[in-house]
Order: structure tokens, then sequence, then C-alpha cells
């Protein structure tokens, strides 16, 4: 679920693999947003925002004592903005959002040595979807030229200068997801003789999603998408610890048990028409009729069962000297249904139940002679009788990981430490296999992680930092693939080698003056794919995905450098009020969003740029606010992105019938250039004010 952060206690960011400590295990890090728990003492905050494109909100919360006992909190978050895409024509926002969430929290605490915490939580979210497009140049046609019959001209390609000022073109359901979660959590600690406590961790969730898109973001209509998705998990965690005995060994053990149903259904309707004579096969508007759409449906029912038993044990070796050990042992059974259907025109429909007797589509494709006003093409199937193929699956996964740290306190202020860390994450399936060759041989391994890391955390006079030198390197990485498919693409899941990434990591905050402080972080990153294959390709033979050898690549979306630099100034009036200015900036390197070899030496069609690389970035923001003396109202004036400069978020399927090729470098490998991708656009300058109110 995407959506705003609210009445946050803190956010605690965790490098690394993860799960020896706690319930679910993770390979390379997590992030985890704790929420600010029920208060004996009442209290309440609201806030209030406006911006531009729309931007209106408030958020809030209030907390207090029900009795001795119980005390409760009830924070909300509500949110509406048109986002940053305008429609080119009218001005519309078109990546709008609507946000509507609850939270309430009761906590009960008799005594010391037992407590109970529970939380709800809904969210509905609605926007737009993403916009895609091509890039913006007043002379680059991102869209082929018509190379046959049902081929729109190539001019409509052109797109605007202005990369907020975008088309979109909708199915008749419209370009919208809608997202409902529900979050229930239940957590019980007993504190026993000796310092042993126990928790219990116990949490549901149940989740629908839904979206209407058009996938390629052309100027005209290639292929409308409705996927639908259903969720349900629920989960439990155990621990038992003596931390509170504060002993030379201190010791945590723990169960966590899950539970997880998930189901998906994804419909893509290629070549789809519209009453607009936006379809890019209108066949009312074309010198030659066509085959007309294709439907191709993918369901997927799946279900996992996670057992995870893990523990920690920490020994001061000396007051100076800890070691830490820790285990995990992992087993998760993941279960799946999945079936495929495929009827319509085929030019959308490849490779769709290749080897079925009665269901390959290939095999059994129909010319479409004359029927009125439609002709020439081929069609495959119908709605009743579907080409396709069904398959259920069962597999199991174990794994036992470890961790081991050794911290040195040099003196109180200062403290150097080596750790090791291992990580897992079950394998899976395909979800948008074609055939049953695909989705049986095709099948995902797990993943594991090794990260090796020194880091310093220290402090001197009104100077806090924290440095870090890793490595760290994943086996059978999990990478996405879109694959072109005819005139459409596939999604393939593959198991990519490896990843080593080393880096140094370095984050500092300065008390310059008691009014002024500077603080910032830099990253220096050095990826590589290692005995590393993507897919690259699609066999209309076997129904499979041709691999591509990437080894020594760099990963995507993985930039060289990033760093972070702010600064924040306060001050104090004779009225006891506070006048704050904090100004930062954000600067990241250039990075790659399509692995391919051939990709990485495909220029703009104008030859100034790469086309599947995302810019090199410096964001830049400023907050001026007041606080009167009771410190209980802030108001703020604040700008972001205040560079306006914009950034790809993503590159999506390809369509070589469809896009514009670009061209290659001199030192490219054989093969032809690759073809435009749609993607997202983010980065547009917003101001706002923000107002603040403690009660």
């Amino acid at each position: 679920f995407v959506g705003d952060i609210f009445d946050v206690e803190r956010v605690e960011v965790m490098r690394g693999p993860q799960g020896t400590s706690f319930g679910r295990n993770s390979t390379i890090g997590l992030t985890h947003i704790v929420s600010a728990r029920p208060e004996n003492e009442f209290g309440a905050g609201v806030n209030v925002e406006a911006g531009e494109f729309g931007l209106a909100g408030t958020n809030g919360y209030v907390t207090g004592p029900v009795n001795d006992a119980l005390s409760y909190r009830v924070s909300w978050n509500l949110r509406d903005w048109d986002g940053i895409i305008e429609d080119e024509d009218t001005g519309e926002g078109l990546e709008y959002s609507e946000q509507r969430s609850i939270r309430a929290q009761l906590l009960y605490e008799p005594d010391d040595d037992f407590s109970a915490w529970v939380k709800f939580e809904y969210s509905d979210l609605n926007e737009g979807a993403t916009v895609r497009t091509g890039d913006f140049s007043p002379t680059e046609n991102w869209m082929a030229p018509p190379v046959g019959p049902g081929y729109l001209p190539s001019v409509d390609g052109f797109v605007s200068t202005n990369p907020y000022k975008l088309k979109q073109n909708c199915p008749l359901a419209g370009c919208d997801v809608d997202r409902q979660m529900t979050f229930l959590t239940a957590e019980f600690v007993w504190n026993l003789n000796d310092g042993i406590s126990v928790t219990s961790l116990s949490g549901y969730q149940d989740g629908d999603h839904e979206t209407w898109q058009d996938v390629f973001g052309a100027p005209v209509a290639l292929q409308d998408q409705n996927v639908v998705n259903k969720a349900e998990v629920l989960s439990t965690e155990i621990r038992i610890d003596n931390f509170a005995a504060g002993n030379q060994l201190s010791w945590m053990g723990g169960i966590y048990l899950l539970e997880d149903e998930e189901f998906r259904r994804e419909l893509n309707m290629g070549n789809p028409e519209r009453p607009d004579n936006l379809g890019f096969y209108e066949c009312a508007e074309k010198a030659a009729p066509c085959a007309g759409p294709s439907w191709l449906v993918n369901i997927g029912d799946a279900s996992t069962s996670g057992l995870g038993l893990f523990g920690e044990i920490t020994y001061d070796i000396s007051d100076q000297l800890t070691l830490v050990v820790g285990g995990r042992y992992s087993d998760d059974e993941r279960n799946y249904d999945y079936e495929v259907q495929g009827w319509g025109n085929t030019a959308g429909l490849a490779g769709v139940g290749v080897g079925e007797p009665n269901t390959d589509c290939f095999q059994n494709q129909v010319a479409v002679v004359d029927p009125d006003p439609r002709a020439g093409g081929f069609t495959c199937g119908t709605e009743a009788n579907p080409m396709g193929f069904s398959q259920s699956l069962s597999r199991s996964f174990d794994n036992f990981s470890g961790r081991l740290s050794l911290s040195y306190a040099v003196n109180d202020n200062n403290t150097i430490y080596v750790t090791y860390s291992e990580g897992f994450k079950a394998g899976g399936y395909q979800h948008d296999a074609r055939s049953r060759e695909q989705l049986v041989d095709g099948l995902v391994d797990e993943e594991t992680s090794d990260n090796f890391e020194i880091g310093w955390k220290g402090s001197y006079d009104n100077f806090r930092f924290a440095a870090t030198l890793f490595n760290m390197e994943q086996q059978n990485a999990h990478i996405n693939n879109l694959i072109n498919v005819g005139t459409g693409f596939t999604t393939f899941v593959a198991n990519a080698g490896g990843v080593e990434n080393t880096g140094f990591e370095f984050e500092g905050t300065w008390a310059a003056t008691d009014n002024l402080t500077i603080g910032g972080s830099f990253a220096t990153y050095d990826a590589e794919l290692v005995n590393a294959v993507q897919g690259a390709a699609f066999d209309p033979v076997t129904g499979g995905v041709i691999g591509e050898d990437i080894s020594g690549l760099e990963p995507n979306y993985v930039p060289q450098g990033t760093y972070t630099i702010y600064f924040n100034y306060q001050w104090q009036l004779a009225n006891g009020s506070t006048i704050g200015l904090r100004a930062d900036a954000r600067q990241r390197d250039a990075m790659w969003g399509r692995a391919g070899a051939r990709d990485r030496h495909t220029l703009t069609q104008d030859g100034t740029r790469f086309m599947f690389e995302r810019p090199d970035l410096t964001k830049t923001g400023l907050n001026i606010s007041w606080t009167n003396a009771e410190e209980d109202i802030t108001i703020e004036l604040w700008g972001r992105n205040l560079d306006d400069d914009y950034d790809w978020i993503n590159f999506g399927p390809g369509s070589p019938a469809n896009y514009a090729r670009g061209i290659v470098t001199a030192d490219a490998p054989p093969g032809p250039a690759g073809t435009a991708r749609p993607r997202g656009v983010n980065g547009r300058a917003q101001m706002g004010v923000t107002a603040r109110f403690l009660f």
C-alpha cells in the first residue's frame, strides 16, 4: 500500500539482511515505521496543509486516558491533490490522489508486569494511474512510422516539450487506481521474574486493489489493462528474552507463523477501439481494416504458509567488547493455481497456449477474410472457448541464515563494529506465463544474500556521525523483465545470477552554533551483476524466454553516488517566538533503467543522451517557519523540488511495432537498437503552507 505516513513516533532504517531478532525476514534491509502510541495524559494535534496543484489535507491525533490503566489514541489523515502532471489540452490533473485513513489504538497497562496494545487501521486510496510518455523533444518522434495497414501516422508520437504537460489515452473505465487496506494488530507483553519477558505480536491484513490504465502511454490506444488484487495475511510472532535482567549474557528466541492468501487477475486488451477515434486499430479510420482487439487474461491464486525460528545471544566479553550471535531457520510452502486465457486478434496473443493440443493460439488461428467492416489478420479462440492453459504447482523452501557481530566501545563517545549477516527470500512462480513450458520451466528459485560491514559511530562535542563500509552479495537475485511479445509484452521473473555491491555511507550532524545546525549524508556504491542472466526475448516456438548474459553491468536503479545536505537556522525573537529557516539539497548520480547490454548502448534519436538512463539530479527544498512562544502553533511555508528538473519514475513495456528505435553507439554489441519505452515523470516544483496546532 502506498500512502502518506502520519502520526509516527520514529522511522527505523536497518541495513543488510534481517530476521534473527524479529518475525519476517528480509534479504537486503528494511524500513520500520513505528506509529505513535497512546499516552496516559490528554493531548491532541492537528496539521492543515494547502499547496499548488490542488493540494489540501489535514491529519492529526487525539490521545488520553480512559482510566488509570487504559489509554487511547485516534489519528487520521485526509489528503487530496490533483497531481503534478496536467493534461496538455485541458490543464486537468491526471495523477490525482484522494487519501482517507483512520487509526485507533488502545493501550492497557494495569501494572509493570503486563501490557496489551491493540491497533485498528483502515486506509482508502483513489488515484490517477501513472501517466507514461516518451521523450521530451520537439524534433524527436518516439512513435514508429507506419509499417502496414492499421497503423496511425507517426506524427501522433510527437509529445510536449514540457515534461509535466502530457497526454493520456484512458480505457473507457478511466485511468484509476483504487486501494482499500485494513490492518489489525495486537501485542501482549508479560514481564516475568529474573528479567524475563514474553511478547506476543499478531497481525491481520486485508487488501483490495483495482487498476484501470493505458499500459503503454502512447497518444493512441495500444493496450488497456485492468488488474484486480486481493490479499489476506495473518501472522503471529512470539518472543521470549531476558534483556531486562541486564546480565552479561542476554538471549532472545522466537517463532514466527505466516498464512498469506493472494489472488490476482490481469486483463490486457490489445488494440482497443475508442469512440473518439483514438484507437490504434480503429478500423473505421484505416485505409485497410483489421482484425480487431485481443483479450489476454492471467489468473493467479497463491498461498504461502511460513515458519520462522529465530534467536540471538549477546555476550559482554568485557566492559567495552560485545559479541552478538544470531540465527534463523525459515520454511515456506508456496502453492499456486495459474490460468491464462486468450482470444481475439493473434497479434496480441503471441505464445498463448504453445504446445497445447487444442488451445494453442497459433495452431488454432483463423484468417479473417471479409467480416464487415474489417478484413485481414488472424484471430483465435472466443471468450466462451479461449486459448491457453491452467496448471497447479506446489513448492517448499527452507534455509538457515546467521548473523555475527562484534562491537568495541573505544570510549563513551565512540563505538566501532563489524557485522556479518545472511539473508533469505523464498522462490516463487511466473505470474505472466504464456505457455505451460514458461510456467513450469521458469520456476523462480530462492534468493540469498551475504553482507559484511564495518562501522564507526561517534560524537565529538557538538558533532555526531556514523560511517559504514560494506560489501553485499545477492545470489539468485529476483529481477523482473519486461519482454516484447508480438504487439504486447510479458513480464518474466528471472534468477539473474548475483549482484555484488561495495559501498561507503556517511551521515553526520553538526551544531555549528546555538542557532545553526548543519547535517547531511553521502554515499558511494560500486555495484555489479555477477554471473547474471536476464530474460531478453520471447521464443514463439517454445513459449519460453531466451536469456541474455548481463554479467559485469551495473544493476538497474543503483546510482554510483548520492549526497544530502541541509542547513537549519533558528532565530529566537524577543517575544519568545521562533523563526526557522531550513534549506536542503539532495543529489543522485545518473543510473540505468534497463539492464540489456544493447540497451545500455542505445541513444535517443537526436543522439544527445542514452535512451534508458535516468538523469543526474540535484533536488532542492526550502522551509520557513514561525513557532509561537508556547510552542503549540507552527506555520510553515515550504517549497519542494525548487529546481523543477524532471526524473523518470520507471521504464514501461516496449513495443518494436509501435515505438521508434534509437541509434546505437559505435561500440555497441551486435543487434538492433533499443526501442523507446514510455515512462512516468516526477520532480515538479511545488509550493505550499502547513499549519500545526497542539492542544
